[in-house]
């Protein structure tokens, strides 16, 4: 018979209420009791809506503690994804400021090519100038004999070795004054 039955104690945690409320509720006769041994049995019956409401209540709390736990780990995993995206974005501010830094770098250089470019043409065109201004030979003219030097006949063969030094040198001095005079 027990089991049909609930005892004060459970119905007042059922109901969430104070004794004093289950009291009132019994004499006005919202809940139906029975006295055995001086305690108050109450049927099971009268609360079966309630414990149904509870269980689904139950149920419906449960479902939430559940949805929020999932919230609770997406927000953790929201986290983790927010701290990973604020650290991709330094990274790419620094990897943007080490780009414009390069970028004047090859500012700087192709300022300092052109430059020296400028400077090449500027030079060639001199040099194309002041070869325009040489004398063309003429065809016409006849060509100037090379001075003739006196050979000197040695035993030892060292008058050639000399000759071929000689010649060197005065093509050296030569080539020394066109460019002087080229570069003037």
């Amino acid at each position: 018979m027990e089991g049909n039955f609930l005892t004060s104690k459970e119905v007042i945690q059922l109901l969430n209420i104070s004794q004093r409320t289950l009291t009132r509720k019994v004499t006005s006769g919202e809940l139906k009791a029975t006295r055995k041994k001086g305690k108050l049995h109450f049927p099971k019956d009268q609360f079966k809506g309630i414990v149904e409401k509870q269980e689904d209540n139950t149920t419906k709390i449960f479902e939430a503690l559940q949805e929020l736990k999932s919230i609770q780990d997406n927000d953790q995993s929201f986290k983790t994804v927010e701290k990973s995206f604020e650290a991709l974005q330094k990274q790419l501010e620094i990897k943007d400021k080490e780009i414009e830094r390069l970028q004047e770098q090859i500012k700087e250089k192709d300022l300092y090519h052109h430059q020296q470019l400028v400077q090449q043409q500027g030079l060639t065109k001199q040099l194309q100038d002041r070869f325009l201004m040489l004398e063309q030979p003429d065809s016409n003219k006849p060509k100037a004999k090379p001075k003739k030097r006196k050979k000197k006949k040695k035993k030892d063969g060292s008058n050639k070795k000399q000759q071929a030094k000689n010649v060197a040198n005065d093509q050296k001095k030569e080539r020394k004054g066109f460019l002087k005079w080229l570069l003037e």
